[in-house]
């Protein structure tokens, strides 16, 4: 799962390089997926890219589906299924901004009012309202202190709400929600647990009943189908070796999604307000910005981050898991949008990046891209991040690094 994303993004826009008179946005992607195949980097990835009224899906490199291996290697395709890890996270706030819609509750609720048996941390009064995990400005940790998997590859499948409530119940906020931006997986898992109190409803429900349905997304889901199963793609770390697929029955809402290239495509049209995609309520609400990030042009509705780079404002996401990379965005005057899918736990922002701006995508070759920054600048950013499980790190004084596989 995608830890440190919107620092990420800065990092796939350093990486795209100047800007070019003209270039096809789905050509400059399949040179850049091209590129990070044929390095075998990644085994296989399926990407879509919607500019105007063209839509386009393409796969590169091989799949073998299944959950067994035993299936003959094919060029993904557009019913080929992944995990979408942390774009799960624009789900769940989909469902949040439909439930504001429809009355159900407000952005300013308190987690307290939708989880009574739950005790949620303070900060000298202030309490978390759903607004503040939404945003990523809950305060509340990336994960739970007491979050020890058994399983080193499945890390989420053994971490039950009891062991959730114990950590909350424990927890002292370092500082008042909303004060900071502060990527947690914890505060969208909690999010989900919210909003299926409220509905009275699992959020696998919820996300059936009021986005996958709706727009037609039968490959979507938590709970593989006998027809998602078959069209599984086999996921892999960055290394190439197989690895087994995550469970997340207690932080769900922050990364247990599957789906396919078909079926995000229409998720995406529905955010680019297609006149021939159903939209559930809320979707407008989600790309408003809601809250700065702290960092130069980068601010987060939503869930999603809305990013401004020469002159265009971009609306993405990106997600990871232990076998599998993710990355949806657009373009916020709804004329370009893409998806990309993967099945290597390899960071796939720079292919999603390059069909929506404009550039020269340059070499994409190379493992390190750099630009220069202020020793104070980078102060603020110093550490080793977890890239589930690329590790990439940040030193001061004069350059941050950013390592594509």
């Amino acid at each position: 799962m995608k830890i440190s994303s919107a620092l990420l993004a800065v990092c796939s826009l350093f990486i795209l390089g100047p800007v070019a008179a003209a270039e096809d946005f789905a050509a400059a992607a399949q040179k850049v997926a091209n590129a990070r195949v044929s390095s075998a980097a990644i085994p296989g990835l399926v990407v879509v890219t919607v500019n105007g009224q063209e839509q386009k899906i393409q796969g590169f490199g091989q799949v073998t589906n299944g959950t067994d291996g035993k299936n003959q290697a094919h060029l993904p395709d557009a019913n080929t299924v992944f995990e979408i890890g942390s774009v799960s996270k624009t789900f769940t706030a989909l469902l949040l901004a439909d439930m504001h819609a429809r009355g159900v509750l407000k952005l300013d609720d308190t987690v307290a009012a939708l989880l009574p048996a739950y005790t949620i941390p303070q900060y000298q009064g202030r309490a978390i309202t759903l607004l503040d995990l939404a945003t990523q400005t809950s305060a509340l940790p990336r994960l739970p202190a007491n979050f020890s998997p058994r399983q080193a590859d499945n890390p989420y499948a053994d971490y039950s709400e009891n062991n959730l409530r114990v950590f909350l119940r424990s927890y002292q906020l370092t500082r008042a929600p909303a004060a900071k931006y502060e990527y947690s997986n914890l505060g969208f898992g909690l999010l989900g647990q919210a909003l299926s109190a409220r509905a009275g409803k699992s959020y696998a429900e919820l996300v059936q009943e009021r986005i996958a349905k709706p727009l037609g997304m039968a490959d979507t889901g938590i709970a593989l189908t006998a027809n998602m199963q078959n069209n599984l793609a086999i996921g892999h770390d960055a290394q190439g070796k197989t690895v087994a697929n995550w469970d997340m029955p207690t932080l769900a809402g922050a990364g247990a999604l599957r789906s396919s290239a078909q079926d995000m495509l229409r998720y995406l049209q529905a955010h680019m307000h297609s006149a021939n995609v159903k939209m559930p309520a809320g979707l407008q609400l989600v790309q408003q910005p809601q809250r700065p990030t702290g960092m130069p042009g980068l601010q987060i509705g939503l869930a999603w981050h809305v990013q401004s780079v020469r002159g265009q404002t971009v609306v993405w996401h990106n997600g990871m898991t232990g076998g599998y990379a993710s990355f949806v965005g657009f373009t916020a005057d709804g004329q370009r949008g893409v998806v990309v899918l993967a099945n290597a736990s390899v960071n796939v922002d720079d292919i999603g990046m390059a069909a929506l701006l404009p550039a020269d995508v340059g070499n994409t070759g190379g493992n390190t891209a750099t630009d220069k920054l202020s020793a104070n600048q980078l102060a603020e950013y110093t550490g080793r991040y977890q890239l589930a499980p690329v590790p990439s790190s940040i030193s001061a004084p004069g350059q941050m690094a950013c390592w594509r596989n």
